[in-house]
């Protein structure tokens, strides 16, 4: 198996690692970075669990190649929760990645200002991350 050089930025530091062909970011993220905040839910993309930013835009970090990674700024849950805004998402794309069903029942929105995780019902982000601090 091909191992490839990639540089990124992950929460504003920057990244150094080996990643083989096949390993998705997400794999990355948790197994050699440590990032365990990111989850693998569904390998679809359909769940949301394994949501990231990249370069701004709401991706599935389970659909995306470790080697895509290369040059550019990833933003996980961890960078989210502790970076100058804690949970406030200003300047990102808006989206949704998942859906709600009763087979998955997660999703994560944006909007303007905030990620919202969605269980069935919505969860202020921000809030949330202040009442468990």
């Amino acid at each position: 198996m091909a191992k490839h050089h990639v540089q990124f930025k992950v929460n504003g530091d920057p990244i150094e690692v080996l990643v083989s062909s096949e390993e998705t970011l997400l794999d990355t993220l948790r197994n050699q970075l440590g990032l365990t905040g990111t989850k693998e839910g569904c390998s679809t993309g359909d769940c949301g669990a394994c949501s990231v930013t990249v370069d701004g835009r709401l991706m599935c970090s389970c659909l995306v190649l470790g080697v895509e990674a290369n040059g550019k700024a990833i933003t996980t849950v961890e960078g989210m929760a502790t970076g100058p805004a804690p949970g406030r998402m200003v300047g990102f794309e808006r989206g949704r990645i998942g859906h709600a069903s009763r087979r998955n029942p997660i999703r994560l929105e944006v909007d303007d200002h905030h990620l919202a995780v969605v269980l069935g019902e919505a969860v202020d982000l921000p809030r949330e991350l202040e009442r468990r601090a």
